[in-house]
């Protein structure tokens, strides 16, 4: 006989949680704990139903009339954990077995899983073939996870907080309601294919969505989060930098969005649609990062937020696989010159904004020269009827000038008041340094165009760097025109070979290391105290290169 207890109060549903999180073994805390942070609902813990068995954990999912119960088990021991899976599936998928606990837990209407989670073994390193029959049709409810499953899963929570169940939802397989909200669109045609144009909030794509991961032998197409670009698109939705994403993102719905569709010649007309809002109803075939970026904001706030939506329905898997494939190997990035010039064209509060505010004064300087003096026709801005040939990249000049701190930073050798809207005062630095380059340099076309590139301005600014910071602590006083005399004179042409092999910040420092060596030996009397680890640099009144 089963003992009915009264639905669960707010308070017994916390105890619960803490009693799961108190939990001695490891495992069952380890994935108990997992299942709480992704938003699940604690049900049961050690539930014992007399004469059948005992559960590990119980959780359910419920939101606009549906409901979805997850009955687990774990193992942590290695020894015929098979057995143990075909005995636990065996025993909650026999009906009488299955009615009696989900009556016990209060969840007797809704949807059900059973989840056996085998903390003993990696997935790539299991045979699941003696219990096949268990697992073979998707429509009996029994899944398996493994301990590399787990630790995918917590890897994901950590990324994108509890969206991350969107993701484990579709990994499990999860039944899914059929609840929707109506939508202004506009339909028109891909070829034969009909698409569905509107904006929705964040919120209502956040729920709905999940990603198509290439898990285990699970065919899914998208890659990995990239955590540090799901920060920087994060931050910057955060910082309210971004003002809009210049793509839609891309969605494949699992139901009809309408009913009847437009024929070819109406379209493009405006429809109502009813977008499906179930958990795990709706595949991002492009723009996982965009939309998992707004992961990071207040969920209040979510409803507020807004995305370009392009949907199809029911796309078959073989097109929706074809169609990213598409998008990933034929789209174009936008030049990284064009992108710094055209944000050079907003307005950047340098309190909220320091990074974008010193790369637009850069910018701004950038254009000066470009126009004339020493640098004239000499940057790259990416503009359409512009060719690269071998000008500076205006992505390096800004990255040079800013990154060695003599604009912005800490330092900002070349400012005084690195808040400051006037560039006055780094213009006049920044075309002396070059003028005097160039004058120093005249008639060595080679060492020229290596001091102009990519790599000869990362190593010669880093070293301007260190000079920099050697002056302003008084260790040393060398002057501008002096460098870069010396640097003509040690500038061969082996040593240039040498230097084009360093890219990359690692590069940089290296290049510049092996400057500073050249000097030593060349000119040890004037440079002999040079330190290039700045933390033994000791403070000291200004002096500048």
């Amino acid at each position: 006989m089963i003992n009915y207890l009264p639905l669960q109060t707010s308070d017994q549903k916390d105890g619960l949680a803490q009693k799961i999180l108190n939990e001695t073994d490891s495992s069952v805390k380890t994935v108990g704990k997992l299942f709480i942070d992704l938003g699940f609902e604690p049900i049961a813990h050690k539930r014992t139903v007399l004469g059948t068995g005992e559960i590990d954990l119980g959780f359910k999912l419920q939101r606009d009339g549906y409901l979805v119960s997850l009955i687990l088990e774990v193992s942590k021991h290695s020894y015929d954990q098979n057995r143990k899976i075909d005995h636990f599936f065996s025993r909650w998928s026999a009906p009488s077995n299955l009615k009696s606990l989900l009556r016990d837990l209060h969840v007797p209407g809704g949807k059900n899983v059973r989840l056996f989670v085998d903390m003993s073994r990696d997935s790539k390193d299991a045979d699941l073939g003696s219990v096949q029959h268990h697992l073979k049709d998707p429509e009996l409810g029994n899944r398996v996870l493994f301990k590399d499953d787990i630790e995918y899963f917590q890897t994901t929570l950590a990324s994108i907080g509890r969206w991350a169940k969107s993701d484990l939802l579709s990994y499990l397989r999860v039944p899914t309601s059929q609840t929707s909200v109506k939508k202004e669109a506009i339909q028109f045609y891909l070829e034969d294919v009909p698409v569905f144009c509107f904006i929705s909030d964040v919120r209502t794509l956040l729920d709905s969505c999940y990603i198509s991961r290439r898990l285990g032998d699970r065919k899914g197409y998208q890659r990995a989060l990239n955590e540090s670009r799901l920060k920087d698109i994060g931050r910057e939705i955060e910082d309210r930098k971004v003002m809009a994403f210049p793509n839609s993102i891309i969605i494949n719905c699992e139901e009809n969005l309408t009913e009847v569709l437009v024929s070819r010649q109406e379209c493009p007309k405006p429809v109502e649609i009813h977008l499906p809002t179930a958990f795990c109803s709706c595949c991002v075939v492009d723009g996982q990062h965009r939309l998992l970026g707004f992961s990071r904001i207040s969920e209040a706030e979510l409803p507020q937020r807004h995305l370009p939506v392009v949907a199809f329905q029911k796309l078959p898997h073989d097109m929706e696989v074809k169609l990213f494939t598409d998008i990933n190997s034929k789209q174009k990035r936008i030049d990284s010159n064009l992108i710094q010039d055209l944000k050079a064209d907003f307005d950047w509060d340098p309190t909220l904004n320091f990074r974008e505010h010193t790369e637009k004064l850069i910018v701004l300087i950038a254009r000066q020269l470009n126009g004339k003096g020493p640098l004239r026709d000499r940057i790259y801005f990416g503009g359409a009827r512009e060719t690269r040939k071998e000008k500076i990249t205006l992505s390096t000049f800004v990255s040079v000038l800013k990154d060695d701190q003599l604009l912005g930073g800490s330092s900002h050798f070349w400012q005084s008041d690195p808040m400051s809207l006037d560039i006055t005062e780094p213009m006049k630095r920044t075309k002396e340094f070059f003028s005097s380059l160039l004058g120093i340099f005249a008639g060595q076309q080679g060492a020229v165009r290596f001091l102009l590139g990519n790599v000869g301005m990362r190593i010669v600014f880093r070293t301007v760097q260190v000079l920099e910071r050697n002056n302003k602590a008084g260790v040393v006083r060398i002057d501008r025109d002096v460098f870069l005399q010396d640097l003509k004179d040690i500038l061969i042409e082996d040593l240039i070979s040498e230097l084009q092999t360093l890219y990359g910040a690692g590069g940089k420092v290296e290049g510049s290391k092996r400057i500073v060596k050249e000097f030593k030996n060349r000119f040890p009397e004037r440079y002999k105290a040079l330190e290039i680890d700045f933390r033994r640099l000791p403070s000291h009144h200004p002096g500048h290169v």
